[in-house]
C-alpha cells in the first residue's frame, strides 16, 4: 500500500496543474486507463513483489488523477451555488463506489477457493484483478463519451469567452 499512498501524494499535484492547463476531462480518461495498467500489471505478474510494488505504485497515480480530476469535474459542471451539494454527491458516489467495489472483488477471491479449504486460490485474485481492469475500460468509454472535449478549447486558452457546454446553467 505504501507505493500507492506515495504516488497518489504526487500525482493529484501533477494532475492539477494539467488540469488547470488542458481541462479536465483527459485526466480522468487518462486516470481510469493508468488505473487499467495497474490491475493489468496486478493480474499478470502478482507472483512477485516487485509487481506487486510496481502494481500498487502505477495504481496509485490513477486513483490521484481520479480523485482530483472527478472533483474540478463536478466544480466546473455546476452553477456555483451548487458545488457544496455537488461536491457532496460526488464524495457519497464515490464512497459507495469504493464499498461496492471492494465488496465485489472480495466476492470474486472468495468464490474460487483451495479445494478443500476455506483459503482463496490465485486463480480468484486473478479474475478479481481482470475484472477490475475490464471495469476501468468500461469507465474508460464513459469518461470519453461524457460531456466536453478532452483539451480546452482555444478561445478559452486565449481568454476570449467560451461557449458554455450543453446542459450548463449560463452564468
Amino acid at each position: 500500500m505504501v507505493p500507492m499512498a506515495v504516488t497518489m501524494l504526487f500525482a493529484s499535484p501533477l494532475v492539477s496543474r494539467l488540469g488547470a492547463a488542458i481541462g479536465w476531462k483527459l485526466p480522468l480518461v487518462l486516470a481510469c486507463l493508468i488505473g487499467l495498467v495497474g490491475f493489468v500489471i496486478y493480474a499478470g505478474a502478482h507472483d512477485s513483489e516487485w509487481a506487486m510494488y510496481v502494481g500498487s505504485g502505477v495504481l496509485g497515480i490513477g486513483v490521484g488523477f481520479a480523485f482530483a480530476a472527478l472533483a474540478n469535474l463536478v466544480v466546473s459542471a455546476v452553477d456555483p451555488r451548487q458545488v457544496g451539494e455537488a461536491t457532496g454527491i460526488n464524495t457519497i458516489m464515490r464512497t459507495i463506489g469504493g464499498s461496492l467495489g471492494a465488496q465485489i472483488g472480495a466476492s470474486i477471491v472468495a468464490s474460487k477457493t483451495v479445494r478443500g479449504t476455506p483459503f482463496p486460490a490465485e486463480s480468484g485474485y486473478t479474475t478479481a484483478f481482470v475484472m477490475s481492469a475490464v471495469a476501468l475500460g468500461v469507465a474508460t468509454l464513459a469518461a470519453l463519451a461524457g460531456p466536453g472535449s478532452l483539451r480546452k478549447n482555444a478561445a478559452a486558452s486565449t481568454g476570449a469567452a467560451a461557449p458554455e457546454p450543453s446542459g450548463s446553467p449560463a452564468r
